[in-house]
């Protein structure tokens, strides 16, 4: 029995679905979100939705027309620093799409609801627009507290660290952040690199240099600048130094501080990021 499709019900289901992925995208990977970039992502996905099954193309060629199509839509999504952070928000969009398939598979299933799959795997019902609806309502929910279940695990003792410094003199207690893709190690001392996130701990590193230099004292033990790989193929260059104490939750241990003026990571609730290879327990 043939169905009716209306091509604004085409539209406005993948306008919704697009973006609630792409938002939860941007959530997840905490890119920064752009209105107009997402709007305009959301539009190119909407707009080939409706018209690639015009073409009745098959499985192959549907297939590697989303597979490009998702590229696109991922790379308008935002202007991405790097390479490793664009893929980065390309798994996750794939992961979140093949999630809401599993999701609105499971609500036609148990709701009993008549649908075909084409041969380019999308879904064609009579009533698929209020099940995309409860499908999303569900979708969103259930994304919403595994993010929400997510954050709280990276905020358990396995991630974050009392650190106490003392630099000159000077201590300091800081929050910590273990970061297991942070693996720098300072080639001179052989130690792992913490790298600073305060702005207010660096200005002090800036103050004890100036200092060491003023008065000809070693204040600041170990200075030099380190030279390290980003992401993108790039080489850029950091001031380190060894601190008179570095503590992780009252144990002593041998790490560099890294002083970098452009920002590294998006964890402003913290002080320091912590190196991966350090010996202080927890983390990944």
């Amino acid at each position: 029995m043939p169905m009716t499709v209306y091509v604004e019900y085409v539209f406005l289901s993948n306008f919704s679905v697009n973006f609630m992925l792409l938002y939860f995208t941007v959530k997840i990977c905490k890119t920064d979100l752009k209105k107009l970039r997402l709007f305009f992502a959301d539009l190119l996905g909407s707009f080939v939705a409706i018209v690639l099954p015009l073409f009745s193309p098959g499985f192959v060629f549907s297939t590697l027309t989303k597979l490009f199509l998702s590229l696109g839509i991922v790379g308008i999504l935002a202007k991405y620093k790097s390479k490793g952070q664009f893929f980065k928000n390309l798994l996750v969009f794939w992961a979140l799409t093949f999630l809401f398939g599993g999701v609105l598979f499971g609500f036609y299933y148990v709701t009993k609801t008549d649908f075909s799959v084409q041969e380019d795997l999308s879904i064609i019902s009579a009533s698929a627009f209020p099940l995309i609806l409860a499908g999303g309502l569900f979708f969103f929910l259930l994304v919403k507290n595994l993010v929400c279940y997510l954050n709280a695990k990276k905020n358990d003792v396995g991630f974050t660290f009392d650190v106490r410094l003392e630099i000159g003199g000077e201590s300091f207690l800081l929050k910590g952040f273990l970061d297991s893709g942070n693996r720098l190690t300072d080639n001179k001392t052989g130690f792992p690199v913490a790298i600073v996130l305060s702005e207010e701990l660096k200005n002090t590193v800036k103050q004890k240099v100036a200092e060491s230099l003023l008065y000809d004292k070693k204040i600041v033990k170990n200075a030099h600048y380190l030279s390290f790989s980003t992401v993108a193929g790039g080489v850029n260059k950091m001031f380190v130094f060894c601190p008179d104490v570095f503590e992780v939750n009252g144990k002593k241990t041998d790490a560099v501080l890294g002083v970098y003026d452009k920002k590294v990571s998006a964890k402003d609730e913290f002080d320091l990021l912590l190196n991966g290879k350090m010996d202080i327990g927890g983390g990944l």
